[in-house]
């Protein structure tokens, strides 16, 4: 749990820092996302294979499995770090970390699809669920649609980077989710070390950004463009963002489930809203502080109703003949 709370603080604090690396309102200071992604790609990559080496985890992808670890850096370091990256030079850190709240939803659906965290949907736990599941995404709706709205009037052209921006979270958070479950599902084969999964999928991630690169910086003078102010942020995702939470997150899956790791996902409201005060200045907008209030309220009834159902299953099993 508090390893766990410390990544969300890691997140929260991100959403704050990325935005001050490629906020276009400053050009002498902006900092491509996707230079910033490689960078991070790439130290986060290089941090987590050293560590598996030191600590003797340095276990290489086996030729049969080399599929779900291309799937883990396409969803989880690819899409899953560098849309989020993208999308805060449309929208706000807030709103950015209001759309976090879908992975645990959007996570708890893929999971229980693919059979490695049950709902049970008949029960009162499961049914509990689901009211979380539609109370969190009302609260997402509210903050993103009355912002939109209270936005519309003065700033019109604000309207469309809302858009913008959230379909792209969008897509980044159905990536996610399908990163935590395609990561259980390798941890599950207890032939990788919760760390080397994590190093390996970001050498593939890292891998598939490279590819972009050259796209990307086509007639673009400025690509490459490093002012002095960035290198706090990509030392910040470097360091905290990727080595340390995305290893963090490997072992609190190995150790427990989808569903539970991305149920954390929440707190990056609190941690988000508290930093962009903070250091930009930007306190909530009404819509925002209304969705966030029943986002968090319907994951925490979510929680609570798995926790529920662990109990029942463990209790169950100890019951059973033979345990």
């Amino acid at each position: 749990v508090l390893v766990l709370v410390a990544v969300q603080a890691v997140f929260g604090g991100n959403f704050v820092v990325m935005k001050m690396a490629v906020d276009p309102s400053s050009a002498s200071q902006k900092l491509d996302p996707i230079v910033l992604s490689f960078f991070r790609d790439v130290g986060g990559g290089i941090l987590l294979l050293l560590a598996c080496w030191c600590t003797g985890q340095l276990v290489r992808p086996q030729q049969s499995d080399i599929g779900w670890f291309v799937l883990i850096g396409i969803a989880g370091i690819f899409v899953g770090q560098m849309f989020a990256v993208i999308a805060l030079k449309f929208i706000s850190p807030l709103n950015a970390a209001l759309s976090q709240p879908l992975q645990p939803i959007l996570t708890a659906i893929l999971a229980s699809c693919l059979g490695l965290d049950a709902l049970r949907l008949r029960t009162a736990a499961g049914a509990a669920t689901v009211a979380g599941i539609l109370l969190a995404v009302a609260g997402g709706a509210v903050a993103v649609v009355g912002d939109a709205a209270a936005k519309g009037s003065d700033e019109p052209h604000a309207v469309g980077d809302l858009i913008i921006g959230n379909a792209l979270l969008l897509t980044q958070c159905l990536c996610g989710a399908g990163y935590q479950c395609v990561q259980k599902h390798v941890l599950n084969s207890k032939a990788y070390p919760a760390l080397a999964v994590a190093a390996w999928g970001y050498v593939f991630g890292g891998a598939m950004v490279a590819l972009v690169l050259p796209i990307a910086s086509y007639e673009n003078a400025d690509f490459w463009t490093l002012p002095r102010s960035s290198w706090l942020p990509i030392a910040y995702a470097i360091l905290l963002t990727s080595a340390f939470n995305y290893g963090a997150q490997a072992w609190a899956n190995r150790h427990s489930s989808p569903t539970t790791v991305t149920a954390f996902f929440p707190l990056q409201i609190g941690f988000a809203a508290l930093f962009q005060w903070i250091f930009l200045g930007s306190s909530p907008s009404p819509p925002e502080g209304v969705g966030a209030a029943l986002t968090v309220a319907g994951l925490a009834l979510m929680v609570l109703a798995r926790r529920r159902v662990a109990v029942a299953a463990a209790e169950a099993e100890s019951e059973s003949p033979g345990s």
